[in-house]
């Protein structure tokens, strides 16, 4: 598993490790377990498909819908949005809450659909 170095809070720290020992397991095997299931339900992993972007949508650079997301332009509930690479919408789904902290770096820009 490709290593990753994030910064927690202590406070975080103590609820994974608790988390980790009513599931009695070790607090690597826990976070690696955890980190498993991100990868899996956010499709980090998994190769996606592409489409032409339709004309008339709505481009963000990745650092441009950063900045709006943490500005509170965009929330979840606004739209959807989909990251985007080479010109091309993929299958992959850019929640504002998530991509404001923490961005698929494999992708460039995000095409956003208002409601």
């Amino acid at each position: 598993m490709q290593e990753i170095d994030i910064d927690i809070s202590l406070e975080d720290y103590y609820t994974i490790n608790e988390k980790a020992r009513k599931e009695k397991m070790l607090l690597d095997d826990y976070v690696n377990k955890i980190l498993k299931e991100y990868i899996t339900f956010h499709s980090i992993d998994k190769e996606y498909s592409t489409k032409p972007i339709p004309s008339g949508s709505h481009i963000f650079t990745i650092e441009s819908f950063i900045q709006e997301c943490k500005d509170g332009s965009l929330i979840d509930d606004d739209g959807d949005g989909y990251y985007s690479v080479d010109n091309m919408e993929t299958n992959i789904q850019a929640y504002p809450s998530e991509v404001s902290n923490n961005p698929d770096s494999r992708f460039t820009h995000v095409i956003w659909y208002n409601k």
